[in-house]
């Protein structure tokens, strides 16, 4: 089976003007190098010899991210984004005839690998996890992931529900999976903890790309237990090597730095709750016709819908209409909902927004 193809689709469709209104990102809005770095820092960057890093990330970088969860540094490999932590958990741990539990909706990165590498993918509802998970479980099953803070949601998993689902990968010894990219992004209410250490197969995955916003390093790491992370390695061997040296030092330079780290969590939390407010003045005008929950986590809003016109042609209708994109619901597995990413510039998110509130007038009008 193939992986879906939406964001190829997406790519081929794009133009430099829906760059502008892209609605589909879903992290806070970029930090420049030049107000990551101090003078010093800038300097010793720009000394820096070009060469092979060190596979695992280097130390200091890994000692930094493991006090972040209460691990060593020898529990943690540095990756090329969350992208490549993903890739390397379903290479490390996904085999032909695996059954895999799915937490839906989510991210499609692991689904899809999961099914590319022979596993049959079981997805489960986030409104009955607990019983979907219970009725789906048997021997086969090899791992159960989910994105906690839920992707596109926004939404955290419940405690009851999280301390379930432990209890039910430990009953047929399955692996965890949870992505946490956007944990430390909490938009509205209280921080939350990882959900490693409370489970030896727990495997968490995150990144700088989201919460700090800095995609653009392509800095992430993946935490699991040691023999999960001995086939990571081998299989790293063969796919990037290394993180990009350049990459790691500016990550090192943040991490060991936590008045800036609070910093730039602080500013983009304010952005998210900025552009939120935006949104939500904005969809004012279709309540009739949108549900949806303030997002707990992450630059997005899971809009539920109530229009004549599936996901994927509405995403395909603004895209097309009005240069503008959104991601359909049917790509996370929901249909008649859409996802909206709020990280925009605010102009650029009124703009966006403008553009998809033509074509919703649209399409409420005929039906009228």
């Amino acid at each position: 089976m193939q992986i879906k193809t939406f964001l190829l689709e997406r790519n081929q469709s794009l133009n430099e003007n829906t760059v502008e209104c892209n609605l589909s990102e879903s992290g806070a809005h970029p930090i420049a190098l030049n107000d990551l770095l101090s003078d010093k820092e800038k300097s010793d960057l720009l000394a820096l010899p070009i060469s092979y890093g060190n596979t695992r990330g280097s130390n200091e970088l890994r000692e930094l991210i493991a006090a972040q969860y209460n691990c060593s540094a020898e529990d943690v490999i540095v990756t090329n984004g969350t992208a490549e932590a993903n890739f390397l958990t379903a290479f490390a741990l996904i085999e032909a005839g695996d059954e895999i539990l799915v937490v839906v909706p989510n991210y499609l990165q692991l689904p899809g690998l999961a099914e590319c590498f022979g596993a049959k993918v079981i997805p489960v509802h986030v409104d009955s996890v607990t019983e979907d998970i219970t009725n789906n479980l048997s021997a086969k099953t090899k791992m159960i992931a989910l994105c906690n803070p839920n992707n596109p949601t926004g939404k955290y998993m419940s405690k009851s529900n999280m301390d379930k689902i432990i209890e039910l990968a430990k009953s047929v010894d399955a692996y965890l999976f949870v992505d946490e990219i956007f944990l430390k992004e909490e938009n509205f209410g209280e921080p939350h903890e990882s959900i490693y250490g409370q489970y030896e197969k727990t495997v968490v995955n995150s990144s700088l790309s989201k919460a700090y916003g800095l995609a653009g390093l392509r800095l992430g790491w993946t935490i699991g237990p040691k023999d999960y992370l001995e086939q990571v390695l081998i299989r790293k061997d063969y796919t990037t090597i290394a993180p990009s040296i350049i990459s790691d030092y500016i990550a090192t330079c943040l991490l060991a730095n936590p008045a800036k780290c609070q910093e730039i969590l602080e500013l983009n939390t304010s952005k998210v709750q900025q552009r939120y407010a935006v949104f939500e003045k904005w969809a004012q005008e279709f309540k009739d016709i949108f549900e949806w929950d303030k997002p707990e986590a992450g630059a997005m809003v899971f809009i539920k819908y109530s229009l004549p016109i599936k996901s994927k042609n509405l995403m395909q209708k603004i895209l097309q209409d009005k240069n503008t994109l959104i991601i359909a619901g049917e790509d996370f597995g929901v249909e008649n909902h859409i996802r909206i990413g709020i990280g925009l510039e605010i102009n650029d998110l009124k703009i966006a927004l403008a553009r998809v509130a033509e074509v919703i007038r649209e399409i409420r009008a005929n039906i009228s």
